[in-house]
């Protein structure tokens, strides 16, 4: 195994001579104090990080480098910055000082990258963006004439990670950026208002992120508003670091007089991150930052980098820097990637898997890719041929098939028959469909939930409005759903016609996948299980605790299942969050919710003895969330839901990290992906596990999860083991691994609906 991790020189016994800068003045917040040092970077390319001794608030910088300045603005404070005769040693082997170490070499890095190469950053100083696309796409399908209009970039991420025994390493997170090469300006003045809505995701209510190109360079802004009629100079007056200009066009007149910029320019208003007032600026300097699922076809697999591509880039990354990438006053860098021994990584073993017909599938052989493909194949060839492994004994024997009036009826018939058929052969129960035509969705909601008992449906809709999706569901509350969008339904019938008239060889293959996809997805929805993993886990109880992107509600997903039990058993909670700070959940609230939830399932927590619980925190511990469940515990102890000897084990839970570590295995020159279950410790509190591999991986590089762990008792082994075995649940696609635990992927999709419903609610 080997990671895209470069070590820095000297190892875990790398040191650093520094000297402290005292700041007098006004006393700076966190934030002020790493913009002074952001600030010094930029302007004298010195690298400093702040410090604080005796009380006094301070940076420090390696001994050799000197800040030619005597004051620094911080806003709209001067700061004096007096130049002491401290000097003193940080080192690795110091717990306390392995921060100061690792950030003083991360902020030389950082700076050496904006003067060594010809990257450009956005958003933030540890993301960089190459200057020349490496593919433009045209669309001419979508545009009224053949219009090139994405492109897309190299973006490398920098982190940092120490690694216990072995000492300070820097991993760069290779990834791909799509922006516009037209400008906001150019769409409205082409007549492309359309094809510039979808790119910004307006259709789907975003407000959209665009990269303005402007007099400091570029920067991340959030779209607003266009008119047609105003230009920058026709723009309203407004006020900025307490001096007030009569339009934007003043302002750049005054205070960036090289910035190239005319009077007639047309205004766009956007808004800025951290600014609470929106602002006009050119719209001709505007381009679409278009996210990865708003690309067109032809594109969407650019960001999917193969291992041995993603390493090459790497490597070509670390030459751009030369011999001494952190600057001549620092060690270098080794210039092999970083190999975990068999002491701090491994392959955790896949579960055997229990279909219908008391059918077993064992785990693969051996550690071989072809076993694990052939494992995962077997998945589905066991479920066609022994059937689900539980089915719901009241399952409905009807579903309802709502769709379009304007859709054929061999279309209708086709896709009914062959869901309900596939159904069948999963369940080995008969169910018949119900088909229902609409001429428009509100009267085909209607006609449901006035002439039909409540039941199962398959809504065909059409893709034209943002909020027919969130609609279908806010009407049907007490219905089971299953969404399909014409467009997708159209598109696959289309494919297995082409098939049949000999044009297109994957419409049958693609036809049948659709419909499997579909089926999964309703036996799920009514209460049958398609197979289990053998429930030989550490803990009896997997809680998952996540809050929603814009921290507007929080969920709690459960998942009880232990030997002795036929099934897995789930339960969730999904309550709006009240509290306005960004990821932090209240004390109070959060003791509340759980103690609602396992008293809930007290009945069966009670008859299986369920005497643990892992507790996976979906992103960083913030605030006390730890200690009010340890709190929790014993109050739920004393109210009689939980047993005296109950143990819980808190861990973060890294779907996504600023450390970008990736696994992959290398047989001479030649990198391919790790298995599914590869794992290394960085330290004993740190995992990062590879859930997906080569296995079922044919696009991209494994991209792993992170656990942390460091709250009270851990073994971080058995957390690894329950991990990856709950994420092998996966359900809707059994023939491929999946990323997540089954508890954190049904959190997901919770958050995402109530968020929508709540959409729905505010218009």
């Amino acid at each position: 195994m080997e990671t895209n991790i470069k070590i820095v020189e000297f190892g875990d016994r790398l040191s650093l001579v520094v000297k402290r800068v005292e700041l007098c003045g006004e006393t700076l917040t966190d934030e002020q104090l790493n913009r002074a040092c952001s600030i010094i970077a930029k302007v004298y390319k010195v690298a400093a990080i702040p410090y604080c001794r005796d009380g006094k608030q301070s940076l420090i910088t390696e001994v050799h480098e000197s800040i030619p300045c005597s004051t620094l603005t911080v806003d709209d404070w001067v700061i004096e910055l007096v130049h002491t005769t401290d000097k003193f040693l940080i080192s690795l082997n110091e717990i306390s000082q392995r921060s100061l170490v690792s950030d003083l070499y991360k902020r030389s890095l950082l700076i050496q990258i904006q003067n060594r190469t010809n990257l450009w950053t956005m958003d933030s100083p540890r993301i960089f963006y190459e200057k020349t696309p490496f593919l433009k796409s045209d669309f001419s399908n979508d545009l009224s004439s053949a219009v090139t209009d994405i492109d897309a970039f190299r973006r490398y991420e920098i982190s940092e990670l120490f690694i216990d025994k072995t000492g300070l390493g820097f991993s760069v997170g290779v990834r791909t950026a799509f922006f516009t090469s037209l400008s906001v300006f150019e769409y409205y003045s082409s007549g492309l208002e359309k094809r510039l809505k979808k790119l910004l995701g307006r259709q789907n209510e975003q407000k959209g992120t665009l990269v303005y190109d402007g007099p400091t360079g570029k920067l991340k802004c959030y779209f607003e508003a266009y008119k047609d009629d105003l230009t920058i100079e026709q723009a309203p007056a407004f006020k900025i670091k307490g001096k007030s200009y009569s339009n934007p066009y003043e302002y750049f007149r005054l205070v960036h007089p090289s910035f190239e910029v005319k009077p007639t320019d047309k205004a766009a208003l956007v808004s800025f991150p951290g600014m609470s007032n929106k602002v006009y600026v050119p719209a001709n300097r505007l381009f679409v930052r278009v996210m990865n699922d708003m690309v067109d076809s032809n594109m969407s697999n650019e960001d999917k980098i193969l291992p041995e591509d993603r390493m090459a880039l790497i490597n070509d990354f670390w030459s751009s820097l030369g011999k001494r990438p952190f600057g001549k006053n620092y060690v270098g860098i080794k210039s092999n990637f970083y190999q975990p021994s068999n002491l701090n990584s491994g392959i955790l073993k896949m579960p055997d898997i229990h279909f219908g017909e008391n059918q077993i599938l064992p785990s693969p052989i051996s550690n071989s890719q072809d076993d694990y493909k052939r494992s995962f194949r077997s998945r589905k060839e066991y479920l066609n041929k022994f059937g689900c492994y539980f089915v719901h004994p009241s399952m409905e024997r009807s579903i309802y098939f709502c769709f379009p009036a304007n859709t054929t009826e061999n279309l209708r018939e086709r896709f009914a028959n062959d869901v309900c058929n596939r159904i069948k052969a999963l369940t080995k129960i008969s169910v018949s469909p119900a088909i229902i035509t609409y001429s428009d969705y509100m009267n085909g909601i209607a006609d449901l939930k006035n002439n039909f008992d409540t039941g199962m449906t398959v809504f065909v809709f059409e893709d034209l409005d943002p909020t027919t999706y969130f609609n279908i569901r806010f009407e049907l509350k007490n219905w089971r759903i299953k969404r399909v969008t014409n467009f997708q339904l159209a598109k696959k019938f289309k494919g297995l016609n082409d098939y049949k008239d000999g044009r297109f060889e994957k419409g049958l293959k693609n036809w049948n996948s659709f419909i499997e996809i579909n089926a999964f997805d309703i036996i799920q929805q009514l209460g049958c299980l398609p197979f289990i993993v053998e429930p030989q886990l550490n803990y009896d109880m997997q809680l998952v605790i996540d809050v929603s992107e814009k921290s507007s509600h929080i969920v709690l997903s459960l998942v009880m299942f232990k030997s002795g039990m036929k099934t897995p058993i789930f339960d969730s909670l999904v309550k709006p969050k009240t509290d306005s700070k960004k990821e932090t959940i209240n004390s109070a609230f959060l003791e509340k919710y759980v103690i609602e939830l396992l008293n809930n399932n007290r009945t069966i927590i009670s008859k299986f003895n369920l005497n643990s619980m892992l507790v996976l925190r979906d992103g960083k511990n913030c605030g006390d969330e730890f200690n009010s469940l340890e709190a929790t515990v014993p109050k739920l102890i004393q109210k009689g839901i939980l047993e005296a000897s109950f143990k819980m084990t808190f861990v973060e839970y890294h779907k996504t990290t600023l450390k970008e570590v990736r696994l992959v295995d290398r047989q001479g020159r030649h990198y391919s992906n790790v298995l599914e279950g590869s794992y290394f410790l960085p330290d004993e509190n740190t995992a990062i596990l590879a859930t997906t591999g080569a296995g079922t991986l044919n696009q991209g590089t494994a991209s792993p999860i992170m656990l942390k762990g460091g709250y009270g008792n851990c073994d971080m082994t058995k957390v690894l083991h329950d991990v990856f075995t709950s994420s092998q649940l996966n359900f809707s696609n059994p023939s491929v691994a999946q990323r997540l635990t089954f508890a954190a992927k049904r959190a997901d999709d919770q958050l995402k609906d109530r968020i929508a419903q709540e959409v729905m609610r505010i218009k």
